[in-house]
């Protein structure tokens, strides 16, 4: 299978988490090409230390408890891995890879179909017997439409931030255009509708130039894509999951030349 040969797709979330990504990419013939735009930074010994004991506190009744992405598994873990903690309470994943890192863990979740925070949203309207205590479990940033929408509908809702973003410097960021400008990349993937708009930020121009404009953007949530149109992004590709990225590169209509 080659749908992608001669096609170089760049992908900017973390290497580590790209790499399911990158290897379909290149089994599918193309190559793909990681510049991450922001890098994960875990606490510190002492803070992993603080939040332990107040996730041990929150979790000593039965709770909903929602990880938002496969880092918050990772770091979650480091502070609790045993099973058996986790097995009192209903788990919860924003995405399918954040329900798979929990079953590398040797714990079970329902993974929202949509993998979005509405998808689970639904799912606490469509369950009312679920447990009505929820642990968020996620980065230092985030959308607050889930946490918020939760307490509308009466439950009771904390926030554990696991690891702080660190965004990726001017140097790093002009590179990327560059690459875009000189035509050397088929296409871009964002993942966070934050990465834009900082790396955007970062490149200090007043508007995009054409080449940017057009070139094909695949994101794996509305909200991205919204964000990459008030930017100025004419060629956005919505996947709606990061799970169908591949399938929608493969069927995209690439020009001959590459």
């Amino acid at each position: 299978m080659e749908n992608l040969k001669n096609q170089t797709i760049l992908l900017t979330r973390p290497e580590k988490e790209s790499q399911i990504w990158a290897k379909a990419i290149e089994k599918a013939g193309g190559k793909a090409l990681c510049c991450p735009l922001f890098e994960i930074l875990p606490l510190s010994l002492k803070e992993q230390e603080v939040l332990l004991k107040k996730l041990q506190f929150f979790l000593k009744t039965p709770s909903s408890v929602i990880f938002i992405s496969p880092n918050a598994v990772e770091q979650t873990f480091l502070l609790e891995s045993d099973p058996s903690f986790w097995g009192k309470h209903l788990l919860l994943a924003a995405g399918k890879s954040t329900q798979k890192k929990l079953e590398e863990k040797g714990v079970n979740a329902f993974a929202s179909p949509t993998e979005s925070a509405e998808g689970l949203l639904s799912f606490f309207k469509e369950n009312k017997n679920v447990p009505q205590q929820v642990a968020l479990l996620r980065g230092d940033t985030g959308r607050d439409f889930l946490p918020l929408r939760l307490k509308e509908e009466g439950k009771r809702v904390e926030i554990f931030s696991l690891y702080t973003r660190k965004w990726c410097d001017e140097q790093t960021a002009q590179d990327l255009f560059h690459l875009v400008l000189e035509e050397k990349i088929s296409a871009m993937v964002f993942t966070s509708s934050q990465a834009v708009r900082e790396w955007v930020n970062l490149l200090k121009i007043p508007k995009l130039p054409r080449v940017l404009v057009e070139l094909p953007v695949f994101v794996i949530h509305p909200r991205i894509a919204q964000t990459l149109m008030r930017l100025g992004f004419q060629n956005v590709v919505n996947t709606q999951t990061g799970s169908a990225l591949v399938d929608f590169l493969i069927r995209y209509p690439w020009k001959k030349n590459g």
